[in-house]
């Protein structure tokens, strides 16, 4: 939706979605996430643009924090034409120095 939406996976494995529209919106608050367990799905988000397999996904996608608040930010074209990262999520509750990239998203 326009704004800033609140998301609630609740127990056990979620995986939340994002489109490539949501970066022209304010970044959504996801409330319970788990890290190890729940994922970010940026594949919509990434898709058509010059990601690919062989992409390293640091190029795309960095993580921002303070305390108990994580910030994960896209850069839609990557290396390409200089960085221009969006803020697409916040993970309340999270500390940004227990965040793990490479098992927190499905690409």
């Amino acid at each position: 939706g326009r704004g800033r939406d609140k998301h609630r996976g609740g127990a056990g494995n979620d995986i939340f979605r994002f489109n490539r529209n949501e970066l022209n919106d304010r970044p959504d608050l996801i409330l319970d996430f788990e890290v190890g367990t729940d994922k970010l799905d940026v594949v919509r988000v990434l898709k058509d643009k010059r990601f690919r397999s062989d992409s390293q996904l640091e190029d795309f996608v960095r993580i921002r924090g303070s305390g108990a608040r994580t910030v994960v930010q896209v850069d839609i074209d990557g290396v390409g034409d200089g960085q221009q990262f969006k803020s697409l999520a916040i993970l309340q509750g999270v500390n940004v120095n227990t965040f793990d990239v490479d098992s927190s998203f499905v690409i």
